[in-house]
Parts: C-alpha cells; structure tokens; sequence
C-alpha cells in the first residue's frame, strides 16, 4: 500500500540527502535518481547487443512527465533540453518563457533520466507536476500521443514572456491531454470553439 512506498522514499531520503539537492516535489521512489539505474539500463543493452536478443516490446514500461519550471529563457537550456530528450528516445515539448513547461513521454527509465539530467542544472524552480504511467502490456509507442519532440511557442502577454494559456490548453486538447492542465497551473482549462 501507500505506507510501504512512503516509507521507501523516507528511508532513500535519509540515506541520500547528502548528495541531492531536496525534492521540490513529492513523487514516487521510482523518480529519483538512482545511480545504479542507469548502469544496470547500460549494462542490460550491453548483454542484449551481444546476445542478439531483445526484450519484448511490452516489457517496457511506459511513463509521461509533465514538468513546471518558473521560467525558460536561457537559450543553452532550451537548445539543452531539445537535444537531450530525442538521444534518450522521448517524445514531447518545451514550452519556453513564463512559466515554463516541458512534458516528456517513452520509456518510464529514460524519463527518470531526463528529469535527473534537468534537475541538476541551474534553476529557480522545477517541479514534477504530473506523471503518467502506461497500461501494461501495450508497446510504448503506442501509448505516445505526441510525435517528435519540439519546442512550442504561442503568441505571449504584454511584457513578451508570460505564455498564453489558451493557446496552449488548445495545443494540449489537440493531443488529447488538456486533462493535465488543472494539474499545472491548479486551475480548470476552459476550451471555446
């Protein structure tokens, strides 16, 4: 139950909080970073590559990160976070500006190691808003409701930075996902047509 997975990440919290920053946001174990992750990960394509085997599609485990920063300027991160999510095989976006969003979907090991990457660069906030798991025994690629991974930019208010929230709630009805935008910004998108 909730009790066995909430004493899980007090006890990874206490032994780790040395060399991580703190959460800034509550999340299952599954998404912090763990070291011997990725090198197990490498280790098993590595026996794979050799082997000639693969592991069935349905073995992957399908996960949708919806992350909300303070802001997206820096043009290094944005050219950063464009070219690390398709070597990690993510589909999804990055919104830029004020706030600042990125939402990343494939498998679930890759996007804990998208988030991990983002969380240790330089910023005001970042924060795990949502995230998504898959229906066992469909393929990843079939749960993905975004192609290819962008950066989106609408029309913005007044000062040029503060994104418009209508244009994006359409963006997110379009792909089917507007279900996550009361998870984002804690307030009930209103789509007209």
């Amino acid at each position: 139950g909730g009790e066995v997975c909430l004493l899980g990440v007090v006890d990874w919290i206490r032994e780790n909080a040395g060399s991580y920053s703190p959460p800034t946001c509550a999340q299952p174990q599954s998404l912090l970073p763990d070291p011997s992750s990725k090198r197990a990960t490498e280790r098993q394509q590595q026996e794979n590559a050799t082997s000639g085997s693969r592991s069935p599609p349905s073995s992957k485990q399908f996960s949708r990160l919806w992350l909300y920063m303070h802001h997206i300027y820096s043009k290094t991160k944005r050219r950063n976070i464009l070219s690390l999510a398709p070597e990690l095989g993510l589909t999804g976006f990055c919104l830029p500006g004020k706030p600042g969003v990125v939402c990343v979907e494939g498998e679930e090991g890759n996007t804990q190691e998208f988030y991990s990457a983002l969380r240790r660069w330089q910023w005001k906030s970042i924060t795990c808003r949502c995230r998504e798991s898959g229906e066992a025994g469909r393929g990843v690629d079939d749960q993905r409701r975004i192609q290819g991974f962008r950066e989106l930019s609408f029309d913005t208010h007044c000062s040029g930075t503060h994104m418009n929230m209508g244009q994006f709630l359409e963006y997110l009805t379009s792909h089917k996902l507007e279900h996550v935008f009361k998870e984002l910004f804690g307030v009930a998108g209103h789509h007209q047509r």
